[in-house]
């Protein structure tokens, strides 16, 4: 399954080890995994940052929103 990694400000990549390679994909990328069960793991604990795929030709109109996502504090 190809999941859509969005990235955050402060996330503008990802790196993590699936299927016995280490994956390094930028936001806006996609992320191809085979086993189902990292695919469930990952939406269930990322929601928002990593999102399914769209056929080619299609695209995502509105995303969904992260409330889990806070922008980093500013100091003042």
């Amino acid at each position: 399954m190809k999941l859509l990694y969005k990235g955050t400000a402060y996330l503008p990549e990802y790196r993590g080890w699936h299927e016995g390679r280490m994956v390094h994909v930028h936001a806006g990328g996609t992320l191809e995994i085979n086993d189902t069960q990292e695919v469930a793991v990952l939406l269930k604990d990322f929601p928002g940052i990593f999102v399914p795929a769209e056929p080619e030709g299609r695209s995502m109109d509105c995303p969904p929103v992260d409330k889990q996502i806070k922008a980093p504090r500013v100091k003042k």
